[in-house]
């Protein structure tokens, strides 16, 4: 199979992945929000605050050195081998190093944050732990071998899983003990089939590979890891809690954060992965003009489908949340607004694909230090806003850290790469939205059916708007049609 055709199979699976992914993590947000109610639910994120952090802890950037170097080994079974066996053997340690840091840290952490809850689900959700972090690491194993297929239809699986578990237990009364124990015997056998899939390459026997260089990679993306826990949802929770602020607003927060994260994943995140694992292609060959099209390109269908998203759900977040969550979450509504203007302008100006580009041509360090100082902005912006403002204050400094180590990026990107920006491309797209916004809102939403037709109406006007417009050039139909071939067969007829 060509390179061209690899990628492209490659990130239509990994792109339907994630939009499901995210589409199936939104219908478990909103069982958990309405099952659990405002205060468990803020429980519940405080909870998988702890999960992500101590897998972060375990995980030594390793996901991302899998990422960059597995796809330059592709010729050299030895070398892939080598590095999948010594990666695992160190993720099972630090694992067992973290179920044991969970056990006796459980309560000090729990007074920490003012959630006595937390002490006795942190020994069950120790052993979840494990599993998480070897879910991520294998899943990227699957993207840097172009497994994308497969881990679609297992991530569906566990995912649909989740879901159906969380919604029976809760029916049944059920509470955020219950639901973790689920979600470990589910990701367990997840897990085993993620290993037989990738188990064919620790077969071959090992050759010499760059050991050092690999784990120093990665040791580099978990520092920078550690940064972006400063400048994400995370870090905010974990503050909210320290400063007390009721578990009520914890759950608005994650509810706004959620859904603005969901919003844009579900159109862009098939590149994830894929981009990086490309560039890198692109930059073994020495061929950076290829990149500098790569990133147009993703930034121009991230500009596409997410700035008609975000500018529709910013107008209607009242109504979204009443339907979607129920009254009971109309805290979240102008944390959503808020929060979602911030990351639409954060999208404009590049987003993820500025980071990818850097680690593909071997520039991790740049990332690591403009993350580590915009991560030091974050964190004083939140001590100095929580208190005050509470959730509107992690929001907005969130959202200041956001734009800035985005548009930082972006700079360091033009300053090693060719590359123009779309400026006409994005006011055709940013105008066809409005117009498009204008004509919707003349027709009243009153349920959830009401919410679908109008949605639908917003789009077809949007469409309507593009053929008129004609924002997108034949380069890019032609590589829209090289990267999704149904994509491709809308954009021939803009």
């Amino acid at each position: 199979m060509s390179f061209l055709k690899r990628i492209s199979r490659a990130f239509f699976w990994n792109h339907l992945n994630k939009i499901i992914g995210y589409l199936l993590d939104f219908i478990l947000s909103i069982v958990l929000a309405r099952g659990l109610g405002d205060y468990h639910y803020g429980v519940y994120s405080e909870l998988f605050n702890i999960v992500f952090l101590f897998s972060l802890i375990c995980s030594f950037g390793i996901d991302t050195a899998i990422n960059v170097y597995i796809p330059k080994s592709f010729d050299k079974p030895g070398v892939v081998s080598n590095l999948l066996r010594k990666t695992l053997i160190l993720i099972g340690i630090a694992s067992l190093i973290v179920v044991l840091l969970l056990n006796f840290l459980g309560e000090p952490i729990s007074q920490f944050i003012h959630s006595p809850e937390l002490a006795d689900l942190l020994k069950i959700v120790a052993f979840y732990v494990i599993l998480y972090n070897f879910l991520i690491i294998a899943q990227m194993i699957l993207v840097s071998i172009y497994a994308t297929r497969f881990l679609f239809f297992a991530n569906t699986i566990l995912k649909l899983l989740f879901i159906f578990s969380s919604y029976v237990l809760l029916v049944k009364g059920g509470g955020i003990g219950e639901v973790i124990i689920a979600f470990i015997i589910i990701s367990l056998f997840i897990s085993a089939a993620y290993f037989s899939k990738f188990f064919k390459y620790l077969k071959p026997g090992t050759a010499n590979a760059d050991v050092f260089g690999y784990f120093k990679f990665g040791l580099i993306a978990w520092i920078t890891k550690f940064i972006n826990y400063l400048l994400g949802r995370y870090f905010d929770i974990f503050l909210l809690g320290y400063f007390a602020v009721s578990k009520e607003e914890i759950g608005y927060y994650n509810i706004a954060f959620s859904v603005t994260l969901a919003l844009f994943y579900f159109f862009t995140s098939g590149f994830s992965g894929i981009s990086i694992a490309a560039f890198s292609e692109f930059e073994a060959k020495k061929d950076r003009v290829s990149i500098a099209k790569g990133w147009l390109t993703v930034t121009k269908i991230c500009i596409f489908f997410s700035v008609p998203v975000f500018i529709y759900v910013i107008s209607n977040a009242k109504v979204m949340i009443t339907l979607i969550y129920s009254d009971a979450y109309l805290g979240s509504v102008v944390l959503l607004q808020t929060f979602a203007s911030f990351f639409l302008f954060a999208v404009i100006i590049g987003s993820g694909v500025n980071s990818s580009v850097l680690y593909s041509i071997n520039k991790e360090k740049t990332v690591l230090y403009l993350r580590s100082v915009m991560g030091l902005v974050n964190v004083i912006l939140d001590i100095l806003l929580i208190p005050e403002f509470r959730a509107m204050g992690a929001i907005v400094a969130t959202g200041i850290s956001t734009i800035g180590i985005i548009g930082l990026e972006n700079l360091f990107v033009r300053k090693y790469l060719p590359i123009t920006y779309p400026l006409v491309f994005l006011m055709k797209i940013m105008l066809s939205a409005f117009v498009s916004l204008l004509i919707s809102i003349l027709f009243m939403i009153s349920n959830l059916l009401w919410l679908f037709l109008n949605v639908l109406i917003f789009m077809i006007c949007f469409i309507v708007c593009i053929f008129i417009l004609k924002p997108l050039s034949e380069d890019d139909k032609r590589n829209i049609l090289r990267i999704n071939g149904s994509l491709g067969k809308i954009a021939a007829h803009f």
